[in-house]
């Protein structure tokens, strides 16, 4: 038979993997295409299980604890829907509907393929129609592959996925300062103060207070990059003593 026509566990026999792929030597393009739109469909479905975990944990609980007083714990069961709620909800600052509508978009697009649809399902075919273009026109100049009005979907490029990995860190990163926007230092400061757990007795030391305060702003600017006093911050470590 034509060399085309072997198998690769027979043309490479002294290759150990060959085996495990075993396929005809003519198939072996479209092996490697099938085998990289696997690939980048998994790198990009497992960045955005991260990042939606994220913000449905870590982001949002960081908030519970800074504001409880006005938070509201409210619930939907698609993760971006709820974090604008939350957000709205609870008097803080929201973010561009574009955000949130593109991580819809990531979503959908993520379910598609882990699912392997063979047709748009009517959610996503709506949310195509709707806002596609207006996403196109919001990440202009961002991404250079990726297409919110376009039905080919099936397949997962390598520029594509680059594309959605840069949009997921972009988005976080502006939730994230959208969050910070709405947090005061007071309330910023009182909670990182009660991390410390310093003792009533630590705290009648002058000192003591103003070299933690020091380290306590510094921290609050660092992590939140929020400004605040060294006055505001030795009131919140003298406020949180117990």
């Amino acid at each position: 038979p034509a060399v085309s026509d072997l198998f690769t566990s027979d043309v490479f026999a002294t290759n150990p993997y060959s085996p495990k792929i075993h396929v005809r030597v003519k198939q072996i393009p479209d092996f490697q295409s099938r085998n990289r739109v696997f690939t980048f469909g998994s790198y990009f479905s497992t960045s955005y299980e991260v990042v939606s975990d994220y913000i449905d944990t870590s982001s949002l609980n960081l908030l519970q604890q800074i504001i409880p007083a006005s938070y509201k714990p409210l619930k939907h069961k698609q993760i971006e829907k709820q974090f604008f709620n939350i957000l709205q909800a609870s008097g803080c600052n929201i973010p561009d509907q574009e955000l949130i509508d593109t991580l819809t978009y990531i979503r959908l697009r993520r379910n598609h393929l882990i699912h392997l649809g063979d047709s748009l399902v009517p959610w996503f075919s709506s949310h195509i129609s709707s806002c596609g273009a207006s996403l196109n026109a919001y990440w202009l100049g961002t991404v250079e592959e990726l297409d919110f009005t376009s039905l080919d979907i099936d397949s997962l490029t390598e520029k594509e996925t680059i594309d959605f990995l840069k949009l997921l860190r972009i988005i976080t990163e502006r939730l994230d300062s959208t969050v910070a926007s709405s947090l005061s230092p007071e309330n910023v400061l009182l909670f990182t103060a009660k991390q410390l757990k310093l003792t009533s007795r630590q705290v009648f030391n002058s000192d003591f207070v103003q070299r933690k305060a020091k380290m306590l702003k510094k921290q609050t600017e660092l992590e939140f990059e929020i400004q605040c006093t060294l006055e505001q911050a030795e009131q919140a470590i003298i406020q949180t003593a117990s």
